[in-house]
């Protein structure tokens, strides 16, 4: 049986705070690069994407919120991809029979690609924005009048 990642989990103490906010104004300084500097003196600067992933890291942190990181490869079990999208595994299980999640049978037990579970939040998210937007314009149509009749309402 093949060993799985173990996810790296990040979170910024608060008396690391003040470091990471030193860092940020260093690197959100203008025309500023990232480079790693080794004990030896030996200098690496880093390439435009992994910079920009990075200050994105830092940024998130700096919001104190925690990170994750897991390799897009991982396979997750119906349980792990039903916490990440916060639902259910029942859930989980339509969204397979649907064909809007894949996975792969390991002996009795599905696992399913991290990249499908992220794809799909991203769906469910557009879908949830749109929702809100809709609801958004009924408002503005009613103008805030609860009573008011809506669009495609029938009167009785």
């Amino acid at each position: 049986m093949a060993m799985r990642d173990t996810p790296l989990s990040i979170q910024v103490a608060d008396s690391e705070q003040r470091a990471l906010e030193q860092v940020l104004s260093l690197l959100d300084a203008e025309n500023s690069h990232l480079s790693v500097v080794a004990a030896s003196g030996e200098a690496c600067r880093l390439s435009p994407s992994l910079e920009g992933g990075l200050r994105a890291i830092l940024h998130v942190l700096r919001a104190q919120r925690a990170i994750e990181v897991l390799p897009v490869e991982e396979e997750l079990t119906p349980n792990e991809a039903a916490e990440r999208l916060n639902v259910s595994r029942t859930f989980i299980s339509k969204l397979i029979e649907r064909g809007e999640l894949s996975c792969r049978m390991v002996g009795t037990h599905k696992r399913i690609p991290l990249g499908d579970v992220l794809a799909c939040k991203e769906r469910m998210a557009a879908k949830r924005q749109t929702g809100l937007a809709a609801i958004a314009e009924l408002s503005q149509a009613q103008r805030g009048e609860i009573d008011a009749p809506y669009p495609g309402r029938r009167q009785v």
